[in-house]
């Protein structure tokens, strides 16, 4: 019997858990990463995944949710607990993007006197 359970254990892929304060994290996405190699999978409502049997403990795994911290560990992980991004630390990442290059002509005054909306468009 023990052996029948050794085999289907590690015929069965590495499998694990995502959760955030103890409570499971569903739709997180499960990355194992070998070289060029990636395989991926989805957590189920309870935040379980399983990775197929191809995946052992050589394979760096990598957790991402959006407005959590990224996981990174081994494929021997099978417990992952998510720290959640502050605001600050979620926006760190956004590329702003660069504001138009314009090349305006006239004066200051030339400028504000001409309407920046044609009249027939204004939204009253």
């Amino acid at each position: 019997m023990s052996i029948l359970l050794y085999a289907l254990f590690f015929l069965s892929g590495i499998a694990g858990q995502v959760t955030t304060g103890g409570v499971p994290v569903p739709g997180a996405t499960v990355t194992a990463i070998r070289g060029e190699n990636r395989i991926f999978t989805i957590t189920d409502q309870q935040g379980k995944y399983t990775l197929p049997p191809s995946v052992d403990d050589s394979w760096a795994v990598q957790i991402e949710v959006l407005g959590f911290a990224t996981c990174k560990g081994s494929g021997s992980t099978a417990s992952w607990q998510l720290k959640l991004l502050s605001f600050e630390e979620m926006h760190a990442d956004i590329i702003k993007p660069e504001p138009p290059n314009v090349a305006m002509s006239g004066s200051a005054s030339e400028l504000e006197a001409k309407p920046s909306v044609n009249e027939s468009t204004k939204c009253h």
